[in-house]
């Protein structure tokens, strides 16, 4: 088929605002069949939850949550296992080889991560390391998914203002 296409996103940092227009950004280009969140803003992803979006989530390391979302899981999208960490765990300030490898360990092909804030898509070892950047600062991803083709773009909005986030 067409495949699907996920948005990425991360470190939103209070910024509901953005989580709803990426998510309209996402639909204007192409399509958003799910939501794939790297932590540290879960409670900015209600207006997706509120409208039926699937979004798989993840926690971050500045959110102490009762009932939140894991800190690591993996989703399969179109026969590709998809793996979402924060990040902090595994060390992906300094390096990516554990994040890799704990990819590899469960047979993903994808490894979402965020903490950085830094955006990043690249192939390491046969999985696909990507790092939406942070959403408060209008960086996000789409990770496209079809039979043998899997690819991440990086986007950045236009014209952020500075809006009601907390850090």
């Amino acid at each position: 088929g067409a495949g699907m296409r996920a948005l990425i996103l991360s470190d939103s940092h209070g910024r509901s605002d953005l989580v709803v227009r990426a998510y309209e950004e996402a639909c204007a280009q192409g399509g958003a069949d799910a939501v794939l969140f790297a932590g540290d803003g879960w409670d900015d992803l209600m207006p997706l939850v509120e409208r039926k979006i699937p979004v798989y989530a993840v926690r971050g390391n500045s959110e102490n949550l009762v009932g939140g979302p894991p800190y690591m899981r993996v989703e399969t999208l179109e026969q590709a296992r998809v793996m979402i960490t924060h990040g902090h765990r595994s060390d992906v300030r300094h390096t990516l080889d554990e994040l890799v490898r704990s990819a590899r360990d469960m047979s993903a092909i994808v490894a979402v991560y965020g903490h950085t804030h830094a955006q990043h898509a690249k192939w390491h070892r046969g999985v696909l390391t990507v790092n939406p950047g942070a959403l408060r600062d209008g960086r996000y991803a789409v990770l496209q998914v079809q039979t043998g083709h899997i690819e991440a773009e990086l986007k950045q909005m236009k014209n952020i203002s500075a809006g009601e986030g907390r850090s």
